[in-house]
């Protein structure tokens, strides 16, 4: 593991999340391991990490990968993984679908700088409504709400919304 590119991008990422979100339990745990991994998904532009790891199945969720954020979890789903770092893809599968649904190759970027400045914003302990919530005002603050309508179709297809209703988006 420790000679994978990706891998060590990922615990990089560990140490930049560490510097807002120290508590490392629940839904803190979920938001490192989720966003450590979109941040690699956001330089590589690819949805699965691990692929050399593979075909080390006691490690990797299929032959061809560790995780992918090109998944259909849904918050309080019933199907939803209950390890943190598997359940850390419904948070990355939220961001990939992001940037997915745009077609200008600058939502890489732009969504990565959005996830970067939204952790700077996070308390101790963060959880999803935290980072949710972090993640909508980023989009205000730096793109004039450019992700606005497709964060709320996103939000309510990963079941997010009605589930965490004290989030008000207005787009």
């Amino acid at each position: 593991i420790r000679t994978d590119g990706e891998a060590v991008s990922h615990e990089v990422g560990h140490h930049l999340i560490f510097k807002s979100i120290t508590s490392t339990s629940g839904e803190a745990l979920e938001l490192h391991e989720g966003l450590s991994d979109a941040l690699v998904f956001l330089r590589s532009k690819n949805p699965n990490l691990g692929e050399f790891l593979c075909p080390e199945k006691n490690l990797c969720q299929s032959a061809d990968y560790l995780r992918s954020a090109k998944n259909t979890y849904k918050y309080q789903d019933e199907n939803l993984p209950r390890q943190a770092h598997l359940k850390s893809q419904l948070i990355s599968g939220f961001i990939w679908d992001l940037v997915k649904s745009n077609k200008d190759q600058r939502a890489y970027d732009e969504v990565a700088n959005i996830v970067y400045k939204a952790i700077l914003n996070l308390p101790k302990s963060a959880n999803y409504r935290d980072f949710l919530t972090s993640f909508i005002k980023m989009d205000e603050t730096l793109y004039k709400k450019k992700y606005c309508t497709v964060i709320e179709t996103t939000l309510k297809a990963r079941n997010f919304i009605p589930g965490i209703e004290e989030l008000s988006i207005q787009c």
